[in-house]
């Protein structure tokens, strides 16, 4: 099993009717990095972006923002297989 994170930072943008740009504008954090976090490809993301972006959004619980969930390796392979063998 592997531990992941993932963000929540596309659906707090469509909850608040909010796009990347006008973000990276008011958390004052590169238009870049909103990206890499909204598509889950940043390997670190600095404190203070996590407090700016909370600020704007007025995030009390760190899980709207971010979470950490467990991969089962075995059961993402049993699903891709199951996939492949209903396309066929």
């Amino acid at each position: 099993m592997e531990h992941k994170v993932i963000f929540h930072l596309q659906e707090l943008l469509d909850k608040h009717n909010i796009g990347q740009r006008e973000l990276s504008k008011l958390a004052d954090v590169r238009q870049a990095t909103i990206h890499n976090i909204v598509h889950n490809k940043i390997q670190r993301v600095p404190v203070d972006v996590i407090e700016k972006v909370s600020k704007v959004f007025n995030i009390k619980d760190i899980r709207e923002f971010m979470e950490i969930i467990i991969v089962d390796e075995n059961l993402e392979l049993e699903r891709e297989v199951t996939n492949n063998i209903k396309k066929k």
